[in-house]
């Protein structure tokens, strides 16, 4: 369901990380997102998918209208780029020897 969607919202409180973001990243959907903790994935379209006041309708319904009007080639690159971002930071592959390293030492020193 998540993949067909044309876009995503997540208005988690700024500075939680919420996977259900990630994961509708990772299917290829473009994700708006009230935390900032998503900029680096988000990259160059933090400024259009990002609201920074999850409680701000007006700001969301600007933004939502702006994504909705993007043409479907436009969207498809936005969601490619998200989704590599997605699966390069956070796949499996790269999570499991950070997680390995923190059960070793007993540190997360931003490790996850």
């Amino acid at each position: 369901a998540m993949r067909g969607a044309t876009v995503a919202v997540n208005l988690s409180p700024p500075g939680l990380f919420d996977k259900a973001a990630l994961e509708s990243m990772a299917v290829g959907t473009p994700t708006m997102v009230s935390s900032a903790g998503f900029d680096d994935l988000l990259g160059e379209y933090a400024p259009l998918l990002r609201i920074p006041d999850p409680e701000d309708d007006r700001a969301l319904a600007d933004a939502l209208r702006y994504v909705l009007a993007l043409s479907m080639p436009e969207r498809k690159a936005v969601g490619r780029a998200l989704r590599e971002r997605v699966v390069a930071a956070h796949s499996l592959d790269r999570l499991i020897p950070r997680l390995v390293s923190v059960l070793r030492t007993g540190e997360m020193d931003g490790a996850l």
